[in-house]
């Protein structure tokens, strides 16, 4: 038994569902918040956003 099944009272399809969708909307989250993050930094942000860019 997956262990988020132990936690949330699922089956069937939403038993699949559950794990992607958490993943998904963590992810979501975390872009939006890095988002945000280079909004309100102005040219600072943008200066770092370009050098990690350069870096990959």
């Amino acid at each position: 038994m997956p262990p988020f099944l132990l936690f949330a009272n699922v089956s069937g399809f939403y038993g699949y569902l559950l794990p992607f969708d958490l993943a998904l909307s963590t992810s979501t989250l975390v872009e939006l918040v890095a988002w945000i993050a280079v909004l309100h930094a102005g040219p600072l942000g943008e200066d770092s956003l370009d050098r990690a860019r350069a870096e990959v």
